[in-house]
C-alpha cells in the first residue's frame, strides 16, 4: 500500500507540473524570430493600414515580445493595426515603451486595444457628441515619450473607463510628468508641457471604454497605433507575458490532494 501511495503521489505531482507549463507556440508568426517583429527589416511586412484586416502577429511567447513600428497619418494611410493572442495559461503583464523617435521632435500619439481579431472601432463616431467616443474600445492610452521605460500604457488602458472622480487620470498625473522635466531645454518646451497637461480627463478624451483588470487575461486582441499628422513616429514596444494558473490546474490540485488524503486514511486503517 505504501508503494502504491508513493507511486500515485509521484504521478499526481508529475501531472500538476505538466499542467502548470502551457504549450509554447511561435510568437509573431510572420517573423523568423519568435517574440520579435520589426516592420523596417527585410522579410517583415509593414503593419496593416486596414483595421478590418490587422497584421496577425500570432501568439505571444512567455516573457518578452518585442515590436518595432513606425506610423503616421497620410489621409488615413499609414495607421498601424495588428492582432495577437495571449494563450491560455498566460496573461499580458506589461506593455513597455522602450523607444520613441520622431524628427523634428513632437509628442503625443494614440494607442488603443479592442477584443477580437479585427478592429471595428472608428473615430470620429456617432458617440462623440455624447462624450462616449471611446465606446467599443477595451482601453486606450495617449502614447508619448514620457512613458518610456514604464508600464504606463497598460496601466492607463486598464482604467481608461474611469473618470477622474472615480479614480481615472486627472491633471495632477500629467503635471507630475511635467515636473520631472522631460521637455527641459527644448525650443517648444512650454507648448509640449501644456499639451501634456491637456491630456487630462475629461477635457481631451472620450469616455466609453470598457477597461479591464491587470494582468490582461488570455484571449485575442487587436491594437491601433495612430499619429495625428504625417510626421512618422517610430516606437519599440515590449509585450511582457506572465504565467497564470489555469482553472483546470486548480481543480486538478484540489482533486489530487483529496485522493492523497483518502489513500493515507485507507493506509492507516490497513
Amino acid at each position: 500500500m505504501k508503494h502504491l501511495l508513493k507511486t500515485f503521489s509521484v504521478a499526481i505531482a508529475t501531472g500538476m507540473v505538466a499542467l502548470s507549463f502551457p504549450s509554447v507556440a511561435n510568437a509573431f508568426t510572420m517573423s523568423s524570430t519568435p517574440g520579435f517583429y520589426d516592420e523596417a527589416l527585410d522579410g517583415y511586412d509593414d503593419l496593416s493600414d486596414n483595421r478590418l484586416d490587422p497584421t496577425d502577429l500570432g501568439s505571444l511567447i512567455p516573457g518578452v515580445n518585442k515590436l518595432r513600428a513606425s506610423f503616421f497619418n497620410d489621409g488615413g494611410v499609414g495607421l498601424d493595426y495588428f492582432t495577437f493572442t495571449v494563450d491560455k495559461g498566460q496573461a499580458l503583464k506589461a506593455i513597455v515603451l522602450n523607444d520613441w523617435e520622431v524628427d523634428p521632435f513632437e509628442d503625443i500619439a494614440f494607442i488603443a486595444i479592442q477584443k477580437g481579431d479585427t478592429f471595428t472601432f472608428e473615430f470620429p463616431n456617432d458617440n462623440v457628441a455624447d462624450g462616449l467616443g471611446a465606446l467599443g474600445l477595451l482601453g486606450w492610452s495617449h502614447l508619448r515619450s514620457t512613458q518610456v521605460g514604464t508600464n504606463k500604457i497598460l496601466e492607463e488602458m486598464a482604467i481608461s473607463n474611469l473618470t477622474p472622480e472615480n479614480g481615472g487620470i486627472d491633471e495632477a498625473y500629467f503635471q507630475a510628468e511635467v515636473d520631472e522635466g522631460f521637455y527641459e531645454g527644448l525650443d517648444n518646451q512650454a507648448a509640449l508641457e501644456q499639451s501634456l497637461r491637456d491630456l487630462a480627463l475629461p477635457r481631451n478624451s472620450q469616455a466609453g471604454a470598457t477597461g479591464f483588470d491587470r494582468p490582461l487575461k488570455a484571449g485575442t486582441y487587436s491594437m491601433w497605433l495612430r499619429q495625428g499628422n504625417a510626421n512618422p513616429i517610430s516606437v519599440e514596444l515590449d509585450f511582457e507575458t506572465v504565467s497564470v494558473p489555469e482553472p483546470t490546474g486548480v481543480l486538478g490540485t484540489t482533486v489530487a490532494f483529496g485522493l492523497m488524503t483518502l489513500l493515507r486514511k485507507k493506509s492507516k486503517r490497513s
